[in-house]
């Protein structure tokens, strides 16, 4: 006997999946896009909603939160002592350009991959049916393809984004045939995937397959067309994700 088809595993539900998750960063990737007069206007919101709503929104759900703080006790004592010495340092051996800015910029971009990742085994979950190891490699390989996409073609005139990359990387040689070959190596990835979705012994995971798309353009295609938007994009759609 057959078993009964899964209906459409959201999250939450389909308009509030598609309004955060898949498609809440369009609307901040077109804007500045399509209207650059605005775009240093956009970039200060999104880096301001980013910080205020996601990251100082996080303190009080690990530090007024006795279980989760008793879990990892000791880090979350030292982990503020910690980043104010290396802040302190950072300022205190340049304080014009501190490397920190960098390295928040490197973080921040894999950071948000991974919360992609996460939100698509979070899919697979929900559907009961997904390859971990599939859903994790197509997903990073977007993220480093576009990366190294950035590095090798983006200019530190760019937005503060590149101009923090270049910063710190530089002056590290790349090389398109390796771009290039990530984009092809995430693409056969993704199709042995998307292979892998198709055969769902019932129906399709629709939720899933639109989130990984949105993946997929966000960080393989929107670095090419807009380096600002990207940036902008990808820090909304973070907060967005996690609210």
């Amino acid at each position: 006997m057959n078993s009964p088809s899964r209906p459409y595993s959201w999250i939450i539900s389909p308009s509030v999946d598609l309004s955060f998750i898949t498609l809440g960063w369009v609307l901040f990737y077109l804007t500045p896009h399509l209207f650059p007069q605005h775009f240093e206007t956009i970039r200060l919101i999104s880096i301001t909603f980013l910080a205020g709503a996601h990251r100082y929104y996080t303190f009080p759900l690990v530090y007024l939160d006795r279980a989760e703080f008793h879990r990892c006790r000791g880090f979350y004592i030292l982990a503020p002592i910690v980043v104010t010495i290396a802040v302190a340092l950072c300022y205190y051996f340049r304080v014009d350009e501190p490397e920190m800015y960098s390295i928040w910029y490197l973080f921040n971009y894999f950071h948000f991959i991974r919360q992609k990742y996460g939100i698509l085994r979070i899919y697979s979950g929900k559907a009961g049916y997904g390859h971990k190891h599939l859903d994790g490699w197509s997903t990073y390989l977007w993220g480093f393809a576009g990366f190294f996409y950035l590095l090798t073609y983006g200019s530190a005139a760019e937005g503060r984004f590149m101009y923090y990359l270049k910063g710190i990387l530089g002056d590290i040689p790349t090389l398109p045939l390796l771009v290039w070959a990530i984009y092809a190596s995430a693409s056969v990835l993704t199709l042995l995937w998307l292979i892998h979705e198709l055969r769902k012994p019932d129906r399709l995971n629709l939720p899933k397959l639109l989130f990984a798309a949105s993946v997929v353009f966000l960080y393989g295609v929107g670095p090419i067309i807009s380096v600002g938007s990207l940036f902008i994009a990808t820090s909304m759609s973070h907060a967005l994700e996690y609210i």
